[in-house]
């Protein structure tokens, strides 16, 4: 949750969230409850997943990796971790803040962002108890745990 919060104080809150449905963004085929799915609840925020089998849904995402992927492997190979992070954060203030997208008119994304009005959430807040596990998945190379 970390990480959620730490983007929402440089962006705000988002009045909707979409992801995929992989087992950290759901819990219903383990009949459980999802970190994620609680803490959206609990701001308002509505949490919606993609279409089973349809990864058109989630293509803009999609599309950002491969060029994320690119990216990285005309970089040197990081290292540690801390490398990896550093040239991470290089590529995103670089992709928001500096190279123009053909798609927005040749302004960066952060242009783009910083000029429409933005949405907040608008669902009523829930209180839910928590007492949920923490699941911990290994995944190898290949994507699969």
């Amino acid at each position: 949750m970390a990480s959620f919060h730490a983007s929402a104080a440089s962006c705000g809150f988002p009045a909707q969230l979409l992801t995929d449905n992989g087992a950290v963004f759901t819990a219903v085929p383990r009949k459980g409850r999802c970190a994620i799915k609680l803490e959206t609840a609990e701001l308002g925020i509505r949490f919606v997943h993609s279409s089973p089998y349809h990864p058109q849904t989630c293509g803009k995402v999609e599309r950002f990796h491969q060029t994320l992927k690119r990216w990285l492997r005309r970089q040197p190979g990081a290292a540690t971790l801390t490398e990896l992070q550093a040239q991470l954060d290089r590529f995103r203030a670089y992709y928001n803040a500096v190279r123009p997208h053909r798609a927005v008119g040749r302004r960066t994304p952060a242009e783009s962002f910083a000029a429409r009005p933005k949405a907040a959430p608008s669902l009523p807040a829930l209180e839910i108890p928590r007492g949920f596990r923490v699941r911990r998945d290994k995944v190898d190379i290949t994507g699969v745990s």
